[in-house]
């Protein structure tokens, strides 16, 4: 495994601090896959696993972005699982416009490259978790349910995880108006719906960027949207 294989070293099962009491209740999940194969056989794998605080777990499965658009027509999902193709230009901003139409929903992707590759761009993507092709079959329900009670996952479930000291201090620097920036860049919108959003002029947006960068020792937007990701300002 790469050294960057985690965003946080933690243990793999869901941390007690996910786990919020519930009433018993039907999971509604959402599986994109373009193989039957393997569609079939993660349904097969979810199906048979515990979900501990739910009766039923609803899985329904598309093989392509449009067939999802038109299953999301009747079917209200609480995650969706989707496989994650990096050759695909368009894949962020389709997954952008998909938490922009279901803000409540809650995205993980996976994808069957070696662990390692893409790791940091799913963030970008509007994605909460990415999972790795040599995930275990064990890993795979806490990984989920570590994102549908509000965590991220991408090798290890990580939430709400007290930042280290240089970190504390580096987000005391941060005005207001620069964690709005900076939130912002971790949501993957663009220079010109930061500036929209914030009304400010898409100038003021790269001189906030700037400052991001200097104040926090960062070289890229993807260090920015990392930072925010581990510090809870998504």
């Amino acid at each position: 495994m790469s050294q960057d294989s985690s965003f946080l070293t933690v243990p793999t099962s869901v941390p007690a601090s996910l786990v919020l009491p519930i009433q018993a209740k039907t999971l509604n999940l959402m599986l994109l896959d373009e193989h039957s194969l393997i569609r079939e056989g993660i349904k097969l794998l979810l199906e048979q696993g515990h979900w501990p605080g739910f009766e039923k777990v609803e899985i329904q499965t598309v093989a392509s972005e449009s067939e999802l658009k038109q299953v999301l027509l009747h079917f209200c999902p609480d995650l969706a699982l989707l496989r994650y193709q990096p050759e695909a230009s368009a894949k962020s901003e389709w997954l952008s416009h998909l938490r922009a139409e279901y803000p409540g929903l809650r995205v993980v992707l996976y994808h069957y490259l070696p662990d390692g590759q893409y790791r940091t761009e799913y963030l970008l993507c509007g994605a909460q978790g990415f999972l790795a092709r040599d995930l275990s079959p064990e890993q795979l329900i806490p990984a989920l349910l570590s994102v549908y009670y509000g965590g991220y996952y991408c090798g290890a479930p990580c939430r709400a995880m007290p930042p280290a000291a240089a970190d504390s201090e580096a987000l005391a620097s941060l005005s207001l108006r620069e964690r709005e920036v900076l939130s912002l860049i971790a949501a993957d919108c663009s220079r010109e719906e930061i500036a929209r959003r914030l009304n400010i002029s898409i100038r003021t947006v790269d001189t906030y960027r700037g400052r991001l960068l200097k104040k926090l020792k960062l070289h890229s937007s993807i260090g920015l949207a990392r930072f925010a990701l581990e510090n809870g300002l998504t």
